[in-house]
């Protein structure tokens, strides 16, 4: 799309994946932040998975099996971050 994902910021990576969830979920910008979980977002395990796919595709990475380790956003865009800084 444009981007090189391997130069991107935590605040880049947080603002991909918040635009993710938003989009799909139509949840409004104001009521995510960075704690929130996916529960707290009224999010189910497929919800999860659907957007860990979606992730998956844009920032061409992998998320272990076990999604439950993802407890907030921000252990989401951790993951991410220290996933494509490895490369």
């Amino acid at each position: 799309m444009g981007y090189n994902i391997l130069k991107m910021t935590k605040q880049e990576i947080t603002d991909k994946v918040f635009k993710i969830i938003c989009k799909k979920f139509k949840i409004r910008k104001r009521e995510i932040n960075s704690e929130s979980t996916f529960n707290n977002l009224g999010l189910n395990l497929f919800n999860k998975a659907y957007i860990i796919f979606r992730i998956e595709e844009k920032f061409k990475m992998e998320f272990p099996d076990n999604l439950n380790e993802f407890g907030t956003l921000d252990s989401v865009v951790d993951y991410i971050y220290k996933t494509i800084n490895k490369r």
